[in-house]
């Protein structure tokens, strides 16, 4: 059994097994050629845990560069980790992401970032530590106050021109990434009275904010519901959701009836630094969720 980077041919293969829960296509081949050509894919570099020459499980990690008050870091985020039913209880993804850490440790890495579909105890074990995250979405109203909005090209912009405290510094490649993973269109809307922008997609009548200029505090809540409600209407939306952006620890208790805890993709963080990370005490207390796009 050997935990290695992956070659062409063991990336197909971990492509084709993970078609049953991210399928790109109902077609198995179709699946197989979409994952293989996805800039999203193929920016992440791949790990494997092979037995008797097979593989037993699999990971992606993607290249960020994380700032702070502190300057840049290096960092991994951790994806599409996967076992097929019939090699799990083995204990080989823990064993691959203890493996992949170490290899990007060595290199002088020592941040990573995943999202926890599972219980998020799993990751811990690991080392990771659950951030605080948060999510909205409601219906829109019958009736909704119009906004002078005007619609750019949209493209996603750079967390780390917008005056955030921690984020990724996202170049070129970065962002042709992100637009390419959303698998839908993007929309850029700015209010040229107030200067605040919103960034969103648009999928079957739902309206996501992806990012925004516009903090999401109690104080500014109400003007963000105003922006994102005229905006959603006029792409013809008729839900909105997204995450709860803000430098407040939690939403203030008037906000509890739409702005929830999130229950999956849980934000995890990893630092190798430990206890002495200068990040810690801020980042536990109010995640990445305000400085780090959370759809990335």
């Amino acid at each position: 059994m050997s935990c290695q980077l992956a070659n062409k041919e063991e990336i197909k293969q971990a492509f084709a097994q993970v078609h049953s829960v991210w399928p790109h296509d109902p077609d198995p081949a179709v699946h197989l050629q979409k994952r293989l050509s996805s800039v999203q894919h193929q920016r992440a570099t791949w790990f494997v845990v092979k037995e008797s020459g097979q593989v037993v499980c699999s990971l992606g990690a993607y290249p960020f560069q994380l700032f702070g008050p502190d300057g840049d870091r290096p960092a991994r985020a951790l994806g599409a980790v996967f076992t097929p039913a019939e090699h799990r209880g083995k204990g080989h993804a823990p064993r691959l992401i203890r493996w992949v850490c170490d290899y990007y440790a060595a290199q002088g890495t020592q941040d990573f970032i995943l999202y926890s579909d599972i219980d998020p105890a799993y990751y811990q074990k690991l080392g990771f530590q659950s951030l605080p995250s948060y999510e909205w979405s409601w219906e829109l109203p019958a009736s909704v106050p119009q906004v002078d909005l005007t619609v750019f090209p949209a493209r996603p912009l750079d967390p780390s021109l917008a005056g955030f405290r921690y984020g990724i510094r996202r170049q070129t490649e970065e962002a042709r990434w992100v637009q390419e993973k959303q698998h839908s269109s993007l929309r850029l809307s700015r209010c040229l009275a107030s200067g605040k922008w919103l960034l969103s997609r648009q999928d079957h009548g739902t309206y996501t904010l992806l990012e925004s200029n516009l903090d999401q505090t109690a104080a500014r809540w109400p003007e963000l519901v105003r922006l994102v409600e005229s905006d959603a209407r006029q792409a013809q939306c008729h839900r909105v959701k997204g995450w709860w952006v803000s430098p407040e620890a939690e939403p203030a208790p008037e906000l509890r009836d739409r702005i929830r805890p999130r229950s999956e993709e849980i934000l995890m963080w990893a630092s190798l630094r430990g206890d002495e990370d200068p990040w810690r005490a801020d980042i536990s207390r109010h995640g990445f969720r305000a400085h780090l796009s959370e759809h990335i």
